[in-house]
């Protein structure tokens, strides 16, 4: 099961959705400044700044990630989108 962690609030740049807490599915413990994340509401790639306020990356600070951790943001992304495609095709 995922832990989830309450931090600083900041809303994502990329769908203004108000993000206060995050979930580690690797069990490494409380966000520190530099970690990764994607958002829940769109799938827009984050990082931590030194205040733990999560700050979209630009294309090019993605592209300079090692190459593996890239690829797993990435794949998160996918995820997610894939996640919201299900989720839009459910009828209400």
């Amino acid at each position: 099961m995922t832990e989830i962690f309450k931090h600083r609030v900041s809303r994502c740049s990329g769908c203004g959705q108000t993000l206060n807490s995050t979930g580690d599915p690797q069990g490494r413990g409380a966000p520190r400044p530099g970690d990764l994340s994607v958002c829940a509401g769109c799938g827009t790639i984050l990082r931590f700044d030194k205040s733990l306020r999560l700050l979209a990356m630009t294309p090019t600070e993605i592209e300079m990630l090692p190459p593996k951790t890239a690829a797993e943001l990435i794949d998160m992304q996918k995820l997610w989108k894939e996640r919201s495609r299900v989720i839009s095709k459910v009828p209400s």
